[in-house]
């Protein structure tokens, strides 16, 4: 089954992939401030806007940022790929299990070849797959690519843009009687404190380019994975399904689904003439005699007792921005047998997931402000040095490995997994 916890580990590959394009686009731009300033060892300070904007211009092109970003997104789509195939091994061999104890409980005469689950297979076909949802998974997995392009299309505007702009105001800060090797740090850091790889959304909004990838990438997967398990609830007839449940869900004040805690952990029934559920009944035919047992057990099911379960796409949103599966939702599903399948879970106190939900974004805070100042002291490493600026790095340096001490007290005290690639810890 696909976990929370699943979701944020398997796109570790991912997030280290975006830092270091992170790491990269920063590091040109402090060379290029540094080089609109300096020739050699000497200070160049122009003698107008107009002459600093000729350097600015000619120094950091547009084209050179797309090319770094160019550049990195083979690793980036590398990682998605891969993080892809190793989460739809995990589906396959949920749903492999799932077949096997419905031939059991069914009497069904078919003996299912067997499959190992234990390599991330090489495509999409080495998976133990019907057609259909072989084509779900591979149109998840392209929708999700589009979106990282489009996502980072935005970026390399975003890059330049900061890259003038700190250019102007080194230059506004010199003429106002600033040393220019202060206006220049001072530009430095806070270009790093604030980041230079956003992207902006149609709405408006934006994003640092690791949260909304990651966010894409986890999105995608989860969708993935509840296409897919549609698509096998569709193959044979499941009428039910049980959302998963965990501590940190999101919580509104409302009771609809848009408020996680309110919903998760319950049995829902499947309403196939809704649109955002039929189009999993428009199957390719199983031809494959390997998931003919599909069929049989499909004619057996859908005679079976009717069960009395609140609307799956009405309670919890499916299909809806705000709902399951919806932008950055952890919650996932499974098939459900009313009399076969048994609930053990228990009901999560409400105020309890409140709780965990309140510290995981305390966890999160952390991570970005940790990731901050690492850029930031890296900003500082490509600026000419001197003993103000080395006496920073020194204080960022130990505010890191202070920052670093917090983030594990807090995460041993809540109870909070300890992911070391979110601090960019040998990437940045």
């Amino acid at each position: 089954m696909i976990t929370p916890e699943y979701l944020n580990e398997v796109i570790q590959g991912v997030e280290l992939a975006v830092n270091r394009l992170n790491t990269q686009l920063l590091k040109e731009v402090v060379k290029k401030i540094v080089e609109a300033f300096y020739t050699g060892k000497d200070i160049l300070m122009p003698s107008t806007i107009h002459k600093l904007y000729q350097i600015v211009q000619s120094g950091y092109t547009i084209d050179e940022i797309r090319k770094t970003i160019e550049d990195a997104l083979p690793d980036i789509s590398s990682e998605i790929h891969k993080a892809f195939l190793e989460s739809a091994n995990t589906i396959a061999a949920y749903n492999y299990e799932f077949s096997k104890l419905m031939i059991h409980e069914y009497n069904i005469n078919r003996e299912m070849p067997e499959y190992t689950f234990e390599n991330i297979p090489r495509s999409a076909k080495d998976l133990n797959m019907t057609r259909m949802e072989i084509m779900k998974l591979e149109n998840a997995y392209k929708r999700t690519n589009g979106t990282v392009r489009n996502l980072t299309k935005t970026t390399a505007i975003s890059v330049q843009n900061e890259y003038i702009q700190a250019c102007d105001d080194a230059f506004m800060k010199a003429q106002a009687g600033v040393p220019v090797q202060q206006a220049v740090n001072e530009v430095v850091e806070k270009l790093a404190k604030q980041g230079i790889t956003t992207v902006e959304y149609p709405t408006g909004h934006t994003d640092k380019i690791d949260v909304a990838i990651a966010r894409a990438v986890r999105t995608g997967i989860n969708q993935a994975n509840s296409e897919i398990i549609l698509t096998r609830c569709a193959e044979m007839g499941i009428q039910y399904v049980k959302v998963s449940q965990h501590l940190g869900a999101r919580v509104t004040k409302h009771d609809d689904y848009t408020n996680h805690s309110w919903w998760q952990g319950k049995i829902y029934s499947l309403d196939w003439t809704k649109d955002v559920l039929s189009k999993n009944m428009t199957s390719v035919p199983i031809q494959d005699d390997e998931f003919g047992y599909l069929q049989e057990l499909k004619q057996k099911l859908m005679v079976e007792k009717k069960y009395n379960y609140p609307d799956f796409v009405e309670t919890c949103g499916y299909g809806q921005i705000e709902g399951i599966i919806g932008i950055n939702c952890r919650h996932t599903f499974q098939m459900w047998l009313p009399g076969i399948n048994i609930n053990h879970d228990e009901p999560i106190d409400p105020k309890e997931n409140e709780e965990r939900y309140r510290h995981e974004q305390e966890q999160r805070a952390m991570e970005r402000s940790i990731r901050r100042m690492k850029g930031e002291r890296k900003a500082l490493q490509q600026i000419p040095r001197n003993e103000d600026t080395d006496a920073k790095i020194a204080l960022l340096t130990e505010k890191i490995k202070k920052a670093v001490e917090k983030y594990q007290e807090h995460c041993k005290k809540y109870g909070l997994p300890y992911y070391s690639d979110r601090l960019g810890i040998g990437v940045i």
